[in-house]
């Protein structure tokens, strides 16, 4: 499970935690079918603290975690370029109902708590946008938003940053906000025409596909 864990990038404290609330969901389950619980107004104090741990499990804990990650599906749903019928099939909903909820959730800026903790976006760290990669998250004002491509162009001294809200350019010593991802990425050196028909040197860093 560790080994699976650290393959997932999931922090094992996050996912030790979440392990033990899902726990309290099959506690409860046996508790509730069992007959064991006192209900009988005489409170029981065994079954009332049964009860307390379940409820402040599930519904205080687990219960706006799942949330967060169901929300941040929804949110890369649409960012990978999904449609609102293949949302509505996903969730087993009418169209219009997945519409709604899809909408909800990209109006939010920035996510929810519980979505960036689903993402591992709680804590972006300040980078040069020279060093930004494919696959790390670009935080730009309170959009979270994954980077597809980054090409440097090395004699001017800046960055053109591509992600799904369109491209941006830095200085290439500029702080920007991101969250850095171990994704495999492959270079390539080469020359892009600038808008006056110049030549420039230019690096640039794309997806590369994982062995």
């Amino acid at each position: 499970m560790t080994d699976l864990i650290r393959f997932r990038d999931v922090d094992p404290m996050d996912a030790a935690l979440v392990a033990d609330w899902m726990d309290t969901a099959f506690y409860a389950l046996s508790r509730l079918r069992s007959g064991e619980l006192r209900l009988d107004g005489s409170r029981d104090e065994r079954t009332l603290n049964d009860i307390y741990t379940g409820i402040n499990d599930l519904s205080v804990r687990l219960l706006p975690r799942l949330q967060g990650i169901i929300d941040a599906l929804i949110r890369a749903h649409y960012d990978a370029g999904g449609s609102h019928a293949e949302l509505a099939r996903a969730m087993d909903v009418e169209r219009s109902t997945a519409q709604s909820r899809g909408d909800k959730v990209r109006r939010t800026v920035p996510p929810s708590t519980w979505e960036l903790w689903a993402t591992g976006e709680l804590e972006p760290e300040q980078a040069r946008a020279a060093d930004v990669r494919p696959g790390w998250t670009l935080v730009s004002h309170g959009h979270h938003l994954q980077v597809s491509r980054v090409v440097h162009y090395v004699e001017y001294g800046h960055v053109s940053i591509t992600t799904v809200g369109g491209t941006i350019s830095h200085a290439a010593d500029a702080p920007v906000l991101a969250v850095p991802r171990d994704v495999p990425i492959q270079t390539i050196a080469g020359e892009e025409r600038l808008p006056d028909g110049t030549a420039a040197a230019v690096e640039i860093h794309e997806r590369a596909h994982r062995v």
